[in-house]
C-alpha cells in the first residue's frame, strides 16, 4: 500500500496533467477585417465612431480623421466593434472609425492590407464583445 505522500504527489500529476490538456476556447472575432459595414465606403471616407451593428454612425471626409465636419446623410452600422460614440446627428468628432484608403499626391495612403478598410484610431478605444463566457483572471 502506498504512503499518503506518494499518493499525494500522483493525485497531483493527474490533476496537473488534465489542466494542462484542457483545449481554450476559440473566440470568434466579429468583422476581423472591418469589411462588414453596413454600406460601402468610398475612399477616403471614414465613420465617426464604431457603434456595433445597432448604433448608427456619420462619417468624415477626408482621410484621416475628417477636417470637423460629420456627415449624418447617410450614416451606417459597423458590426461587432465598439467605441465612444455620439447621439445622431451631433457634430461632435470621434477618433476612432473604419476607414477607405485611398491616395495622397498619387500615392497609397496605406499599403499592404487586405480588404478594402482598416481600423483608424487615434486618441480613443476600441473594443469587441463577444457571446464566450470567459474565466476570470485568465489569458
Amino acid at each position: 500500500m502506498p504512503n499518503n505522500s506518494i499518493l499525494c504527489q500522483l493525485m497531483v500529476f493527474v490533476v496537473v496533467l488534465a489542466v494542462s490538456n484542457a483545449k481554450a476556447q476559440d473566440i470568434p472575432i466579429v468583422n476581423p477585417g472591418f469589411e462588414s459595414v453596413s454600406r460601402a465606403l468610398v475612399g477616403g471616407e471614414q465613420t465617426n465612431g464604431v457603434g456595433g451593428s445597432d448604433t448608427l454612425v456619420g462619417t468624415r471626409y477626408p482621410y484621416p480623421f475628417g477636417v470637423g465636419l460629420v456627415d449624418w446623410s447617410d450614416p451606417l452600422t459597423v458590426p461587432g466593434w465598439y467605441s465612444q460614440t455620439v447621439a445622431f446627428g451631433s457634430p461632435g468628432e470621434i477618433f476612432v472609425g473604419v476607414l477607405r484608403p485611398t491616395t495622397v499626391g498619387g500615392t497609397p495612403f496605406i499599403t499592404g492590407i487586405e480588404g478594402d478598410n482598416v481600423l483608424s484610431i487615434q486618441v480613443a478605444i476600441v473594443g469587441q464583445a463577444t457571446n464566450a463566457m470567459l474565466q476570470p483572471n485568465t489569458t
